[in-house]
């Protein structure tokens, strides 16, 4: 009984393992369904035994195969329809039989498979079988090629050698589309040179169809803390999130076609997959976790501009002086010159090459061209003179307002025209006295180097570090504030950023007094401390974060905070005015008060109470659903024909 359980285990475990047969062709007269279309330029049936290997057939299962004797040809497959499969790979049986002990596969046959993923229009390589030194196998080969389906058009390539008998080819993880075609190009160049194929299978998983969908979520990028309102169907309470592998903070199911996930801290760049009974489905495009700003790698450690690689064309007067800035600060170049000596040891200078009016950046380099010769690797032109410069010929880079010689280079090594010096990446600055050491020669005429330059940086920056993070804000007004530490001894700047939050902002903009017109303050968005005020309705649910640079290069995001008014729960009209105007009210925790101006106008959702006081008139401006209503005399409400307000009571529900 153990025995039987073992085996029915096994066959189970093989049954839900096993693919599904999406197309199949046998070569017989009357091919087994589900058949591919199978096309052949050139050879024929085989139903003939060996001769070579000896009492082979020439086919696997059933009565025949096909082969290609001393030709070129070819097998199309079309009739393949793969979507609604995953993991789909296509594999067919090949032999090479001879009709002479003497003959076989050699290096000159071979058998390449292609792929086309849009109904033959294009093709790409993807396997190819060469044979060696006539090699003979028959379809009980035990070799197997298997490549995966890559689209590069640059097969991977097998060879018979060291009697390798491929009877197998496969091509695994083949795209799901609605007219993949395979196709094999078959070579043997001799007579009694036989390739056979047998038994064409595609298979697959049927793909899962998940009982939830994505279309879109907003924002798509923000630190930690930042809401992300998902859109789809089929939503449940059970819904789980990640970013790009990492769980969501918090998930609030809204809805069955509405989430909203928090970003975890240490979340990952990618798409969001969400997962809903047992199956997984990931959205249209990807998050963009935001943490660190500016660069981090490290500060530049050069005191001023070096020259970084001078070229010497073999003949003219052609010349390129490549200059990297290694500093701190942007550089403008007509501060500095190069002066030309016409020998390692002359004191007079033959001419000056003039840098333009342009402004070097950080880490940048450009390259400059000396001479009117043609050239074409250049950002700018030295102006000045129109000569060039060639052996034993000493450049100097001069700080023109103060006479410095900042930079100097020698051809002490090559001494003949034609020459290329690289400064080497160790370098730590600027000399000006030559030293060969710093310097390695290149081939005489090579441009490839030019405009790049890895030169080393300092130690990496540690970014800015929070003690406290901007809080949730529930109130009438917004106030958030951080507290940062610089870690690099500089200074420290700030400036908050906001979203809509409301599903459809997909990016995050600068606080400023001009995106937020309704509010009467706005203040400190470029400080550690950001105050709104005013009537803030409109931006009810929006979220903000800080980003913190110290010295204008290493910088980071505080987490996100979202921003909620905070009415109180009872209503009194203050004036006359219209019912969503929140000058018409003023709030406050009951009846009794203390009452001060409102932020918001009642609704039933944020209002147990609203009484109109005498000598007020509130006119309704959009239809409105609240709690309790209570109408003293002599004060009014008006209701336009065209509106409705409906009063839910704990007795029932009344319209007006």
């Amino acid at each position: 009984m153990r025995h039987l359980y073992l085996a029915l285990l096994c066959l189970l475990g093989w049954q839900l393992s096993a693919q599904t047969t999406i197309a199949t062709y046998d070569f017989e007269a009357s091919p087994a369904a589900p058949a591919m279309i199978f096309t052949p330029t050139g050879g024929g049936v085989a139903t003939a035994t060996g001769p070579f290997p000896a009492g082979e057939p020439r086919y696997v299962s059933g009565t025949q195969g096909y082969e290609y004797n001393d030709e070129s040809g070819t097998a199309l497959f079309t009739g393949m329809n793969t979507t609604g499969y995953t993991n789909i790979d296509f594999s067919i049986r090949l032999a090479s039989f001879a009709g002479t002990s003497g003959n076989g596969a050699d290096g000159a046959d071979d058998v390449v498979v292609s792929v086309s993923t849009d109904g033959g229009a294009t093709w790409s390589d993807e396997l190819e079988i060469s044979g060696f030194s006539n090699s003979q196998w028959s379809f009980s080969g035990v070799d197997q090629a298997t490549v995966a389906y890559d689209g590069d058009n640059s097969a991977a390539s097998f060879s018979s050698s060291g009697g390798l008998d491929y009877s197998t080819l496969q091509i695994t993880g083949l795209p799901s589309v609605s007219d993949l075609q395979i196709r094999l190009e078959l070579v043997n160049n001799s007579n009694n040179e036989i390739w056979v194929i047998e038994d064409a299978l595609l298979e697959g998983d049927l793909a899962v169809v998940c009982p939830h969908t994505v279309s879109a979520f907003a924002p798509t990028s923000g630190p930690a803390g930042t809401e992300v309102t998902i859109t789809g169907t089929g939503f449940t309470a059970a819904t789980t999130v990640s970013f790009a592998g990492v769980a969501a903070a918090n998930i609030t199911f809204v809805d069955a076609t509405t989430l909203i996930a928090t970003v975890p801290t240490a979340a990952n760049d990618g798409q969001l997959t969400l997962s809903e009974s047992a199956c997984d489905i990931t959205t249209p495009y990807s998050f963009t976790y935001l943490e660190e700003v500016g660069s981090c790698a490290g500060t530049p450690i050069f005191t001023d501009l070096i020259m970084s690689e001078v070229y010497d064309n073999n003949g003219g007067s052609l010349g390129y002086i490549e200059v990297y800035n290694g500093t701190a600060s942007p550089i403008d170049l007509s501060d500095y010159e190069i002066r030309r000596y016409g020998t390692l040891t002359a004191t007079n200078v033959s001419f000056t090459f003039d840098f333009p009016a342009i402004t070097i950046n950080p880490g940048e380099v450009l390259v400059g061209r000396a001479s009117s010769a043609t050239g074409g690797v250049e950002d700018f032109i030295f102006a000045g003179t129109t000569s060039g410069y060639n052996e034993d010929d000493r450049l100097e880079l001069v700080h023109v307002p103060s006479g410095t010689v900042v930079d100097d280079f020698e051809d002490q090594v090559v001494g003949a025209v034609g020459y290329l010096y690289r400064r080497n990446t160790t370098v730590t600055g600027p000399n000006p006295n030559f030293d060969a050491s710093e310097w390695t020669t290149g081939t005489s005429g090579d441009v490839s180097n030019l405009g790049t330059f890895a030169a080393p940086a300092g130690p990496p920056l540690t970014p800015p570090t929070f003690s406290a993070q901007p809080m949730d804000v529930n109130s009438c007004e917004l106030l958030m504030g951080v507290t940062a530490t610089a870690n690099n001894g500089g200074t420290l700047t700030y400036q908050w950023y906001f979203n809509e939050n409301d599903g459809a902002a997909t990016a995050w903009t600068a606080v400023s007094a001009a995106a937020f017109p309704n509010a009467t303050t706005v203040s400190g968005e470029t400080s550690d401390v950001l105050l709104i005020q005013g009537n803030l309705i409109d931006y009810d649910g929006y979220q903000f974060y800080c980003e913190v640079i110290e010295d204008g290069n290493c910088g980071s995001l505080t987490e996100a905070a979202q921003f909620n008014i905070g009415s109180e729960r009872f209503f009194r009209s203050a004036t006359i005015g219209y019912w969503t105007d929140v000058t018409s009210w003023e709030m406050a925790p009951s009846a009794a008060g203390p009452w001060v101006a409102a932020c918001d106008y009642p609704r039933f959702d944020n209002s147990d109470y609203v009484h109109i006081l005498n000598g007020h008139l509130i006119e309704l401006d959009q239809d409105i659903e609240i709690d309790q209503l209570v109408v003293e005399a002599g004060g009014e409400l008006v209701i336009p024909a065209s509106l409705q307000l409906r009063i839910q009571e704990d007795t029932g529900s009344t319209s007006c």
